[in-house]
């Protein structure tokens, strides 16, 4: 599940793993490797930031950065973002 800023609370659930997905910006396309798919109807524009967790004990799943056009959400996965910011999560 995630809040995000377009479609607020949304449940979902994970449909692929280890996902490459090619994503268009005004400059080019982006390949993004080892990705997180979730099932449809989960994001929106404007969602992208949102952090995806478990929907039993909240557990940071992936940070959301694209979707589809039948609302699938792409995630980083949550170990990758937190290693390359040097970031931990606190359970307090």
């Amino acid at each position: 599940m995630k809040v995000g800023r377009t479609t607020s609370l949304t449940t979902g659930t994970v449909s692929a793993i280890n996902v490459t997905v090619n994503v268009g910006y005004s400059y080019g396309t982006a390949r993004f490797v080892g990705q997180i798919m979730t099932s449809s109807s989960f994001c929106k524009s404007g969602d992208s930031g949102s952090l995806v967790v478990t929907s039993t004990g909240n557990n940071p799943v992936g940070l959301l950065f694209a979707g589809t056009n039948t609302g699938q959400a792409v995630l980083n996965p949550i170990g990758l973002v937190l290693t390359r910011f040097s970031a931990t999560i606190c359970s307090n």
